[in-house]
């Protein structure tokens, strides 16, 4: 994709990544509607005025995004700060996350990895 097309503001590439072939758990990919697993993405550290259509844009650079959600606070409709992107290519969620991960967006530096399931968080009160 030519630089100019990019319509977010982003630099920086790869760091904090994986060691190249490292294992992925798997547990975090999703069978959605099409009974396909796809990968399910964190991102974290969000500026608020992020968009879905945003994470769209951002993560389609590296491949098919089938779903991305920003998660919105219910009392007062703002960002929480963070998202998750469902890519169903495992190869182009995991170039992805190895790109963006530790990147600024719009001068906030990105947590991007892979989901942890529900039941893998300590519940909070």
């Amino acid at each position: 994709m030519p630089q100019g097309a990019r319509t977010l503001e982003r630099q920086g590439q790869g760091a904090g990544v994986a060691p190249a072939g490292a294992e992925r758990n798997r547990q975090s990919t999703t069978t959605n509607r099409f009974g396909r697993d796809d990968l399910k993405i964190y991102v974290g550290n969000m500026p608020y005025s992020t968009t879905s259509d945003d994470l769209t844009t951002l993560f389609g650079e590296y491949g098919h995004v089938q779903e991305a959600t920003v998660i919105m606070d219910r009392e007062t409709g703002r960002s929480k700060g963070f998202g998750f992107v469902d890519m169903p290519n495992n190869s182009e969620a995991d170039q992805a996350i190895k790109a963006l991960n530790a990147t600024p967006l719009s001068g906030r530096m990105l947590t991007v990895n892979q989901a942890r399931p529900r039941g893998d968080r300590p519940r909070r009160h």
